[in-house]
């Protein structure tokens, strides 16, 4: 059985790519708290998140990042994973989850009463880090996280913490749908020891 967390110690778990607002600087506390390889967003980038593959028949896009997200935000990520993932915890995602496993994945985090007004939608998206073929799972909002936010406190945290608890340690991805520009933007990339990807600024988009 996976241990809860709860915002706190996922933050203070945020020991890998962590993307800042424009002009907002990391707090001394965050610095004090964690090895976080700060990665302050004041570059322009389309590329592909992590060389994201999605199945023909996916219901959402790829993942879109920030327009001011680094260049070497997908390189900075890797030497993170290298680096600090365990084989173990590499390995958990290395293996594909059925079409089975992701509709009762969606079944349970939609029946959650604290998140079944949010309609969450789930799929699965292969990444590439070094050599490895990821298998992640995509917790998808099909609204923007302020709108999320109104209709349930913390929902990234819950929505992570409930899936953890069916999946285990593996990645997994929570990404919120703009549908006025059409982009799936991710916020959290992250198991449940360590995250890979989070981008606060959406907390501030109001």
């Amino acid at each position: 059985m996976i241990k809860k967390i709860s915002l706190p110690v996922i933050l203070l778990f945020l020991t890998g790519c962590h993307l800042f607002s424009k002009d907002q600087e990391p707090s001394p506390a965050t610095s004090q708290e964690s090895t976080t390889t700060t990665v302050l967003v004041d570059q322009s980038t389309d590329r592909t998140f992590l060389n994201e593959k999605l199945d023909e028949k996916a219901d959402y896009p790829e993942l879109t990042l920030p327009k001011n997200a680094p260049q070497d935000l997908n390189q900075a990520i890797q030497v993170y994973y290298q680096e600090k993932f365990t084989q173990t915890q590499k390995e958990n995602s290395q293996k594909p989850l059925t079409q089975s496993q992701l509709k009762a994945l969606k079944k349970s985090l939609n029946t959650e009463e604290e998140l079944k007004e949010l309609d969450l939608a789930v799929d699965q998206s292969q990444l590439k880090i070094g050599s490895d073929t990821l298998y992640v799972p995509r917790l998808i909002v099909p609204m923007r996280y302020s709108q999320a936010e109104k209709k349930c406190q913390d929902n990234d945290t819950k929505m992570i913490n409930a899936a953890l608890s069916e999946l285990g340690n593996r990645l997994l991805i929570v990404a919120y749908y703009d549908e006025a520009e059409q982009i799936l933007r991710p916020m959290h990339l992250v198991n449940s020891t360590e995250s890979l990807y989070f981008d606060d600024a959406q907390a501030e988009d109001q």
